[in-house]
């Protein structure tokens, strides 16, 4: 029920000018969007769904109806750089690999009218074929943003749909969560991870009406859209750890199941222990992972017990490691601005696309 951000987002559409690529629409909504209400584009097409669907469903959904043989996921209050994605379309055609992690571009809307519209982006010097598996992306890409989540940063190719849906009994999703746990997904059955952050081809846009924020009570809401440069640097260091909670271990372990691979999530005990230590609601992740890990209880229970005595320590530590590695290894670029001209995804995505050009 979010067509008021949908209008911003098909004007972005417009300007991007490759024919090799289509614009799918997943219209879940409880007033149907009509065709008249879309631009004359060949390219895009409307699907809607006889009923009221779960997210995850309307993510098969959309996957069931693309034709194309590379695939992502956007929500209507996200954003495309036209530029850069005409870029990336030709990028991927001449690769092999089975999934492709582009840069990584952010637009907060403003949360009311007097509000200043963010945008941000950063750009790693990770880049190359990597073959990790799963392991691999939870302990070295979790930290950098690269997980390969295929919402408005990952694409994936149709073969590697197929040959998922072969092992998962026609099931691309096996979580409530589809975007971590398509990401974990790729992670196991992906023979080779390529990354390109060079090109940032999306905008991942959050808005008061995001499923992040509309559950948030208003006092997080507006910390969360007048957050200060500091503040959002060091959220945007912690990301990893803090999206660890309840929303990464359930459909990360889901995925591991349904893939039937012989393999464990990176030292089970390593995952519980980080998780633990990835927040001070210790007890509440602690009941979480009792469920989702039952043959570890014992472990659950004693490390929980060290998480909440040491957390404020290793949260300390954790800030200051992370900003001077940032700062002296890792050779990211990272660019962030206010603005109260910047009021739509449109207007966001025409000052990336100067940003990123530079």
């Amino acid at each position: 029920n979010r067509e008021a951000y949908l209008s911003h987002l098909l004007k972005v559409i417009g300007h991007v000018r490759s024919e090799k690529v289509e614009f799918l629409i997943v219209d879940n909504s409880d007033q149907p969007l009509l065709e008249s209400a879309l631009p004359k584009d060949s390219r895009i097409r409307l699907v809607r769904s006889p009923k009221r669907l779960s997210m995850t469903s309307n993510w098969e959904l959309g996957l069931i109806n693309a034709l194309a043989p590379w695939r992502t996921f956007i929500g209507d209050d996200d954003g495309i750089i036209p530029s850069e994605l005409d870029k990336f379309i030709e990028r991927i055609q001449s690769l092999d690999s089975e999934a492709v992690v582009a840069g990584f571009a952010h637009f907060y809307w403003p949360s009311d009218p007097s509000s200043e519209g963010v945008i941000s982006v950063w750009k790693s010097k990770k880049m190359g074929v990597h073959s990790l598996g799963l392991t691999g992306n939870i302990y070295r890409d979790f930290a950098s943003i690269h997980f390969p989540i295929p919402y408005a940063r990952t694409v994936f190719s149709l073969s590697l749909e197929k040959k998922v849906r072969s092992i998962q009994g026609g099931k691309f999703f096996t979580a409530s969560s589809p975007d971590i746990n398509s990401g974990a997904t790729i992670s196991i059955f992906a023979e080779a991870i390529d990354y390109t952050p060079e090109i940032v081809p999306f905008i991942v846009g959050t808005s008061p009406s995001s499923n992040g924020v509309s559950g948030s009570n208003q006092k997080t809401k507006e910390d969360f859209f007048q957050l200060s440069d500091n503040e959002w640097l060091q959220e945007l260091g912690l990301e990893s750890r803090e999206l660890n909670l309840l929303s990464y271990i359930e459909p990360l372990a889901q995925a591991r199941k349904a893939s039937h691979q012989p393999i464990e999530l990176p030292g089970t005990t390593s995952l519980i222990w980080g998780t633990l230590l990835s927040t001070p609601r210790t007890k509440e992740i602690a009941d979480h992972l009792l469920i989702v890990f039952p043959n570890h209880a014992r472990n659950v229970k004693a490390l929980s017990l060290i998480a909440f005595l040491i957390y404020p320590i290793v949260t300390f530590v954790g800030k200051w490691r992370w900003a001077a590695s940032r700062l002296l290894f890792s050779g990211d670029r990272y660019f962030r601005q206010k603005s109260h001209s910047l009021r739509t995804i449109f207007e966001a995505s025409k000052a990336l696309e100067d940003i990123v050009r530079d």
